[in-house]
């Protein structure tokens, strides 16, 4: 399957996005452009944007804030600060010593940090890696796409080994930040 196409297809399949959902790229001195991005990841933000699934326990967000400025610090961002450098010290010794890197794009409820391995100039070929609360580093071949799929398709079918991160969520939901944020402030009004 198509990064793109089919995979996408099968992702909103499984979780239909928000209505009003999605982000729009904004361009910003000293941030990445769209196209420094897999494509998978793009269509993803411009359908979902940032959100949680599964009751949040998986959280989706812009590297470097790119795609949504308004988008609330302290979220995945803390989940994911200092991976980069994590990587250096511990990821596996031959993707470090070839100058592979780590970027984050998401983290679980469990510790786990998700990313991909940038080991090429084209974004597209970029696989997903994941940083288990364990330490341990995985590097999955597929994109971002796919590997949300498979870790949603975990009880049913699923050539990788993905980490059953969401078994017992029969139905997943994503939720976009703004819809997340709007309930705790209705939760929780200001005095």
């Amino acid at each position: 399957m198509d990064a793109t196409g089919d995979w996408f297809g099968v992702l909103t399949s499984l979780i239909p996005p928000e209505p009003g959902s999605g982000e729009t790229f904004v361009p910003r001195a000293g941030v990445a452009g769209e196209d420094a991005y897999p494509q998978d990841y793009v269509a993803f933000m411009r359908v979902y944007g940032c959100v949680g699934i599964a009751e949040e326990w998986l959280g989706i967000s812009p590297p470097e804030g790119a795609w949504s400025p308004e988008f609330p610090p302290g979220t995945v961002e803390t989940a994911t600060a200092g991976m980069c450098e994590a990587w250096e010290r511990t990821g596996p010794s031959d993707l470090v010593a070839r100058g592979c890197a780590f970027w984050p794009w998401g983290a679980t409820g469990g510790g786990d940090t998700l990313g991909w391995l940038v080991d090429d100039t084209n974004p597209n070929s970029w696989r997903t890696v994941v940083h288990e609360e364990s330490g341990e580093w995985r590097v999955y071949d597929c994109g971002m796409v796919e590997f949300l799929c498979r870790l949603l398709l975990v009880d049913r079918e699923n050539p990788l080994d993905v980490p059953p991160i969401l078994k017992g969520v029969s139905r997943p939901k994503a939720r976009h930040w703004r819809t997340l944020l709007a309930e705790a402030l209705a939760d929780h009004p200001a005095p």
